[in-house]
């Protein structure tokens, strides 16, 4: 992340409910990639953490896969100092963007 990632309330909701929380916008690079052994030849830029998993899919994969993806389930949460493992990613042994806003909500109850 090149900024702050912030929760945002949609309009007309109350907050209540975990999807009526969406991730802002916020400027991100992809540096490294540990699922799919992917060998990175440059940085991939973008506006939100979607836009990051859509270019990557069309710089690297052009026509061969969908760009999408729901960025609470695809990315996880890194805490300086962690050891990051392949198998450990495979197998969802990291708190993904979803946990923490699972939380966020049940604190907003």
């Amino acid at each position: 992340m090149l900024e702050d990632l912030y929760l945002y309330l949609l309009k007309g909701k109350k907050g209540d409910k975990e999807k009526d929380w969406r991730l802002a916008d916020c400027k991100c690079a992809l540096e490294n990639c540990l699922l799919g052994g992917l060998a990175l030849t440059e940085k991939v830029p973008a506006k939100s953490l979607n836009a990051l998993f859509t270019n990557t899919v069309q710089f690297y994969f052009s026509m061969q896969r969908s760009g999408s993806a729901n960025a609470f389930n695809t990315f996880y949460k890194y805490e300086k100092g962690m050891e990051i493992t392949f198998e450990d990613a495979i197998y969802n042994r990291y708190k993904g963007l979803s946990n923490d806003r699972i939380k966020f909500v049940a604190k907003r109850k």
